[in-house]
């Protein structure tokens, strides 16, 4: 049973799209939005929040739900050149899933993501042990999948995303992270630079079919890994370190949620025993077998 899709995201998901600044009433008492106001409320930014829904017209209790969340930080380093980072997150094997967009006044990704886990409540583990944090470590270890690039604000309300991250890069599941900012700004009501939105739009539609077909199986990570291989063209875009341990991040505490095991043993079981890790291992083996096959 789900503890994702509360009765007030029921009642308004006919509708595709729905954001905070058109639409406040409709999204207020929602937690994933909630708790992003809460956790990112300093007012000199532009933030933003949206409901997008994909609905089985023939089954109206079938549907897939994706929020979407963006704070950038009116800085000076903002009007020249800040960097950004996209943060994706699926909840109950696929029942919901948020996409954010975060810049903050920070010289290196890592600091953006890592400032963003403890926004957002999740543990640090080398704070627990007493130790240095390594921001990149901790991201690691969190279910979030991120990617990065750089952004500027050129005007009033207008923003323009572009470059890629050294410590993440540019490439998350069958899309980049431009594309995706791009179109969780528009969503939201941010205005846009130079960019590609509909090639954004595309990946958030195809997200939503994909949950919609396989929400709340227990192999939902790995067919969505087994999905993105397919999609992707080159191995050069394969899952990232910190993708891979976003993946098993994701499913281990969905695991925890219903099953009587502690995290570290569902931790070795995905990694090990035949989870996330042995799917990433053959779809990435077949995927260079395809690419060699098509050269």
């Amino acid at each position: 049973m789900s503890f994702v899709v509360t009765n007030k995201i029921q009642q308004i998901m006919k509708n595709q799209i729905f954001n905070l600044e058109k639409n406040p009433l409709e999204l207020k008492g929602l937690w994933p939005v909630d708790c992003f106001n809460e956790a990112y409320s300093k007012q000199s930014a532009f933030k933003g929040c949206a409901l997008v829904s994909l609905m089985n017209k023939k089954n109206l209790e079938e549907v897939s739900l994706i929020v979407l969340r963006i704070f950038i930080e009116d800085t000076a380093r903002a009007r020249e050149d800040q960097k950004y980072v996209v943060g994706i997150r699926f909840y109950s094997f696929g029942d919901m899933a948020t996409i954010d967009v975060i810049s903050l006044d920070k010289g290196l990704h890592k600091e953006i993501c890592y400032d963003h886990l403890k926004r957002m409540g999740w543990p640090s583990w080398n704070e627990q042990i007493g130790e240095k944090v390594n921001e990149f470590d901790e991201t690691t270890r969190a279910p979030f999948l991120f990617v990065g690039g750089h952004l500027k604000i050129k005007s009033e309300k207008q923003a323009e995303f572009f470059g890629s991250s050294g410590d993440y890069g540019l490439d998350i599941l069958f899309s980049d992270s431009n594309s995706i900012a791009q179109y969780v700004a528009s969503a939201s009501g941010i205005e846009l630079g130079v960019g590609n939105e509909k090639k954004g739009e595309s990946f958030v539609q195809e997200i939503l079919q994909f949950m919609l077909k396989h929400k709340l199986n227990k192999d939902f990570y790995e067919k969505l890994i087994q999905e993105t291989c397919q999609k992707t063209p080159t191995v050069d875009s394969s899952f990232s370190a910190q993708q891979i341990g976003a993946f098993v991040a994701m499913k281990v505490a969905d695991r925890m949620l219903t099953e009587n095991k502690d995290g570290m043993s569902l931790i070795v079981e995905e990694m090990c025993g035949g989870g996330i890790g042995r799917t990433i291992l053959l779809e990435s083996v077949a995927q260079r077998l395809r690419v060699k096959k098509g050269s």
